[in-house]
């Protein structure tokens, strides 16, 4: 095994055992091709749900007053292997009820995992 499998395997193992307690499922809204349709005349997308399992970093709960120079109000880490489709700027992202969209995207030099920064959506 490479780098990387060793990394996704150590990974993944303690995301399901010591880091269970943290690892929260995360819904991702990503807009498909749009779909033309001849009797409208209109190409329309459509809405697809990714569910991924991450990390919640910092969330809403957080005063801003404790992080003055923040530039969002989620951050994220999912694990490459529970990657599921591309991250895209503007993607609306659902954790604990609320509407996000992604802001800022970021791969560690290895690939093993993903950070996302989050804004309130709207």
């Amino acid at each position: 095994m490479g780098l990387y499998d060793d990394l996704q395997t150590d990974l993944t193992e303690a995301w399901n055992n010591d880091l269970s307690d943290a690892v929260v499922d995360i819904e991702f809204t990503i807009l498909s091709a749009p779909v033309y349709d001849p009797s409208t005349g209109v190409s329309t997308p459509t809405e697809v749900v990714h569910t991924m399992r991450g990390i919640v970093l910092i969330n809403e709960t957080k005063e801003i007053t404790q992080e003055p120079n923040r530039t969002h109000d989620l951050e994220i880490i999912i694990l490459d292997v529970d990657k599921t489709e591309d991250f895209v700027i503007d993607t609306k992202v659902t954790y604990n009820g609320g509407d996000y969209k992604i802001s800022e995207y970021e791969v560690d030099p290895v690939t093993a995992s993903h950070t996302i920064k989050c804004v309130r959506w709207g």
